[in-house]
């Protein structure tokens, strides 16, 4: 995210205590990432009339409670995929220009895990799951 221009980034275990201190109130925008019980915790540090950018998951009815008691703007952007879109981006991925984080591997049986794992926001980027070899 800094390469993007982000003054600050927090990490999850730092979160709780900057934004209780000098944080607080203090953020232009908010961008959640994780689809977890963050998002709420993250909003303390919107700014009246600030923007909140929830990307992993639609924002809960608390979540939206509280950007509306702050004025502010909450953005749910959705994709929807379509064949040029995804061959542009296959193609920014190609050239380097696009980076997707990934947390890791685990085989098709173990959907639930990788489910788990993503719910509790400790899966740091994308978690793929390998289907199990073709039998004979």
């Amino acid at each position: 995210l800094r390469e993007l221009g982000a003054a600050e980034v927090l990490a999850p275990g730092s979160l709780a205590a900057a934004l209780a201190g000098e944080l607080h109130g203090a953020l232009d925008v908010v961008v959640e990432l994780t689809g977890g019980p963050l998002g709420t915790l993250a909003l303390a540090g919107l700014a009246a009339g600030g923007t909140a950018l929830w990307l992993a998951a639609d924002a809960s009815e608390e979540e939206r409670h509280l950007v509306a008691e702050l004025e502010a703007r909450l953005v749910e952007p959705l994709v929807e995929p379509d064949g040029a879109g995804v061959a542009a981006l296959a193609a920014l991925v190609c050239e380097g220009r696009l980076r997707i984080p990934l947390a890791g591997e685990l085989p098709l049986a173990q959907a639930a895990e990788a489910h788990r794992r993503l719910e509790a926001s400790t899966a740091r980027g994308k978690l793929v799951l390998v289907p199990a070899p073709a039998g004979p």
